[in-house]
């Protein structure tokens, strides 16, 4: 099997959190230089809720209220998943840096291509239903358009 030549540099944005070892193995494959952003956008946690109460799968009220839970939810999953990939990534050979943000997506992106320049950007998840993912997505298609980069799902 021939070895593929790595692609210089990637920002990677989790967009789930949750432990994704296989991921990680795909991102140290095709990526020689990782940023990876921890991204909490309290506005795509109101949408994410506003999609549950649409689908009517929930009242107003337990949609704030999860609002609320999903913030300090994904803050704790940030920080395992941190955890996790430094553990991980430390015994590879890839130049890497976790960089986690609260506040807007778009304007957290758009710093972090400035400042990183990559080559790509990579969108992590694991299978099933993510409606973080469903918002995250077009975002970063845009910046994508913008900055002249592709937009990769892992």
């Amino acid at each position: 099997m021939k070895s593929q030549k790595k692609v210089e540099s990637a920002i990677v944005i989790c967009t789930d959190m949750k432990k994704n070892t296989g991921a990680l193995k795909s991102i140290v494959r095709r990526y020689a230089g990782i940023r990876i952003l921890l991204l909490i956008d309290r506005t795509i946690i109101q949408l994410v809720s506003e999609i549950f109460r649409e689908k009517g799968w929930m009242g107003y009220k337990p949609a704030e209220e999860l609002q609320d839970t999903l913030l300090k939810h994904y803050e704790i999953m940030a920080d395992r998943w941190k955890d996790d990939a430094q553990a991980f990534l430390k015994k590879e050979d890839t130049a890497f840096s976790i960089q986690k943000h609260t506040g807007n997506l778009k304007d957290s992106l758009i710093h972090e291509i400035k400042a990183f320049t990559p080559n790509e950007i990579a969108l992590t998840y694991t299978k099933g239903f993510n409606p973080y993912l469903e918002v995250i997505k077009p975002v970063c298609r845009e910046l994508g358009k913008k900055y002249k980069l592709p937009v990769r799902e892992i």
